[in-house]
């Protein structure tokens, strides 16, 4: 049986609050305001870089573009300082590829931040189709990204997997199995995950059992 398996990013197959969390503060700093926790990182972050500096720089404190522009600049330079894999990502991935699995990701991060992410850590081999926020799609948790990806490689099974309610909205409303990564830092709010898993390797054994 053929399996599409479409990952978010950050929060799932990458830990990256606190590089995030460092570029907002590296433009807050320049607007003159204090740095932010990270707890409130973790609130403001996965619906894109569009809406995380909408929450994080007050209005008025720096023009908005100007904010976006210099978070871009600054993450794209930082984005693995202290960014890590979760334990069993690489093993996981090496697992559902070699099984049959089309492995792609679906993240609402630029893409220009998503392909060198993935090459620093040595698994962007495993990936079909890596789709960024600044791909022509609608950002999640629109299921336009995931519909594509559906008619693209024509999988018997599809599963969506992801840390905040924007994948598993998207995953819902692409008719995707949602696999909830309990383990990150995004918040599932409303929605109702067909499977959740506090590690990679457990999420991995879902997706490799569920037929």
């Amino acid at each position: 049986m053929s399996k599409l398996v479409v990952f978010d990013l950050d929060g799932t197959l990458i830990d990256s609050l606190e590089d995030i969390r460092k570029a907002v503060n590296f433009v807050r700093k320049a607007a003159g305001l204090p740095d932010i926790s990270l707890e409130k990182a973790k609130q403001s972050v996965g619906n894109g870089a569009d809406l995380l500096i909408d929450r994080t720089i007050p209005a008025g404190a720096m023009e908005h573009s100007s904010a976006l522009d210099m978070f871009k600049d600054y993450y794209q330079k930082h984005s693995s300082d202290f960014t890590v894999l979760y334990p069993g990502v690489e093993q996981g991935l090496a697992e559902l590829k070699d099984s049959g699995c089309v492995l792609c990701t679906a993240s609402n991060k630029p893409a220009s931040a998503c392909e060198p992410l993935l090459e620093t850590f040595g698994i962007r081999k495993y990936f079909a189709d890596i789709i960024g926020g600044s791909a022509g799609f609608p950002l999640k948790p629109e299921p336009a990204v995931l519909l594509f990806l559906k008619e693209k490689y024509s999988c018997e099974y599809n599963f969506m997997c992801g840390d905040h309610y924007t994948d598993l909205e998207c995953g819902r409303r692409a008719g995707f199995t949602t696999v909830f990564a309990s383990y990150g830092f995004g918040d599932p709010r409303q929605e109702v995950p067909d499977f959740s898993a506090a590690d990679f390797n457990k999420l991995t054994d879902l997706i490799l059992k569920t037929v």
